[in-house]
């Protein structure tokens, strides 16, 4: 499963880039304490995910991913302030693609922390002429646990062990079959040679 959001950004005032952003949910922002930014939300026990943040350049504004596109540190509303990611080892990678119209950058979540992780990611764009614009700084839910698929470590543990007693139980009886008929073919001795005399 991956999640999917969409930066489209457009003129606002003094030539400054706006950015509305909006995940999978058609869950809107554009960033102000009235209407924030959508967090990414990537939910517990669902295992690694991808999560893809494309810019919906609809009013051709030339706008793209700076080179460093994704700053990151750990923690709730903390907008990150200078280069670097800081996931908790969480993040695997980060990529940008360019299509024609859309520009990609996928970025590729373990989603194995021990209980929730916070954190908080700046994505940095710039214009046709490489000149930052406004970035965007929401939060990110890492529900973690792995890929379990909604399993408690010790259901997983207990199914497991099950299917190994499951094996062990067949082997066994495979091997008993196996000895019973080796010990039936060892007793024929085959048609009795009797010589009458």
């Amino acid at each position: 499963m991956a999640e999917v959001m969409t930066a489209t950004p457009s003129m606002g005032q003094n030539n400054k880039i706006s950015w509305t952003l909006c995940n999978d949910n058609m869950e809107c922002g554009t960033g102000t304490k009235q209407n924030p930014f959508p967090m990414v939300d990537v939910k517990q026990n669902t295992g690694a995910q991808k999560v893809y943040f494309i810019i919906d350049d609809t009013a051709n504004l030339g706008i793209k991913f700076a080179d460093d596109a994704l700053w990151v540190v750990q923690g709730k509303g903390q907008h990150p302030g200078q280069p670097g990611i800081d996931s908790g080892n969480q993040f695997s990678s980060a990529d940008v693609k360019t299509n024609p119209g859309k520009t990609i950058l996928t970025v590729s979540d373990k989603n194995d922390n021990s209980g929730t992780l916070w954190l908080s990611y700046r994505l940095n764009f710039v214009n046709g002429a490489n000149q930052e614009v406004t970035p965007i700084d929401p939060d990110w839910k890492n529900g973690g646990g792995g890929g379990t698929s909604g399993m408690s470590g010790a259901m997983t543990t207990a199914i497991l062990l099950v299917g190994l007693a499951t094996l062990a139980a067949v082997l066994f009886v495979a091997y008993q079959n196996s000895s019973l008929r080796r010990m039936i073919a060892g007793g024929r001795s085959g048609p009795a040679n009797i010589s009458h005399g």
